[in-house]
C-alpha cells in the first residue's frame, strides 16, 4: 500500500501585456458569472423561500447553474462564449456550495463580488492545458493558442512523483497604491502580480532533484491520504 500526498503550490505566472489583458477579462468574466448567477439564486430564493421553508430542500446544485449558465450565455451574454468554460464556468460550482449551506443556516448570506477586492477565480485544471518544453519551464494554456509562463514549474511540480492535479485557481494581487515606490512609473502590468494555485495528489516521497529554489516556492501544505 502506498501513501499518496496531497500538495498545494503556488507559482508566480509571467507574461506580456496581452497576456495580462486576457487575465484581467477573464477575472472580470468570472465576476460578471458569479454575480449574475447569484442574483438569479436569490430570485429563485424570494420565489420558493415558502416551499423551502415546509420541505427544508434546496435544489441550486451545480447541474441547476449550469443550465442557467447555457441560456444565459446565449440569451444575455454571448461574449462569453470568448472565454473556455473551464477558465469560467467552475466559479458556479463554489457558488452552489455556498448558497446551499445560506439556505440551510450554516453560513452567512453570500456576497456580490467587486473588482476592488483581491481578485481568483477557479479553473479546471487539466494535465494537457499544462505544457512543458526542452527546457523544462512549464506554460499554462489561457485559451486556444495562448500560454503563460508558470515560474518555478520545474523546481515544484516536477519534483514530486506521479502528479495528479485535482484543482487550480488564478490570484491577482494588486500593488498597494498608497505606497509612493508603487505610483512612480505606473504601469499594471508589472505591478499586478498573478499566481497559479495548484492542488495536487502525488506520491509522498519526493523525487532527488537537487537544489530547490525557495524563492519561487511561495506555499507548500501536505495532507496524508492512504490509498
Amino acid at each position: 500500500m502506498s501513501v499518496r500526498t496531497i500538495v498545494n503550490l503556488r507559482c508566480r505566472l509571467s507574461g506580456d501585456k496581452r497576456d495580462y489583458r486576457l487575465l484581467n477579462e477573464m477575472s472580470g468574466a468570472n465576476r460578471y458569472l458569479y454575480n449574475q448567477a447569484l442574483n438569479h439564486l436569490f430570485k429563485q430564493y424570494q420565489e420558493s423561500i415558502n416551499d423551502t421553508r415546509k420541505t427544508g430542500k434546496c435544489d441550486y446544485s451545480y447541474q441547476d447553474l449550469g443550465k442557467w449558465y447555457t441560456q444565459h450565455k446565449k440569451t444575455e451574454a454571448p461574449w462569453l462564449s470568448r472565454y473556455s468554460p473551464a477558465k469560467t464556468k467552475l466559479v458556479l460550482k463554489d457558488l452552489s456550495i455556498a448558497f446551499k449551506e445560506y439556505v440551510k443556516g450554516q453560513r452567512g448570506k453570500p456576497k456580490f463580488k467587486s473588482k476592488r477586492q483581491k481578485q481568483s477565480f477557479p479553473i479546471t485544471l487539466y494535465q494537457k492545458e499544462i505544457k512543458e518544453n526542452e527546457n523544462g519551464n512549464g506554460y499554462l494554456l489561457l485559451k486556444r493558442g495562448i500560454f503563460i509562463q508558470i515560474r518555478g514549474y520545474k523546481k515544484q511540480i516536477c519534483r514530486y512523483r506521479k502528479p495528479r492535479f485535482l484543482q487550480g485557481r488564478i490570484i491577482k494581487e494588486i500593488a498597494d497604491r498608497s505606497n509612493p515606490e508603487n505610483r512612480r512609473g505606473r504601469n499594471k502590468c508589472k505591478e499586478n502580480k498573478w499566481y497559479l494555485s495548484i492542488q495536487c495528489e502525488v506520491d509522498a516521497v519526493e523525487k532527488q532533484i537537487g537544489h530547490i529554489d525557495i524563492d519561487n516556492i511561495v506555499g507548500i501544505d501536505r495532507t496524508e491520504l492512504a490509498s
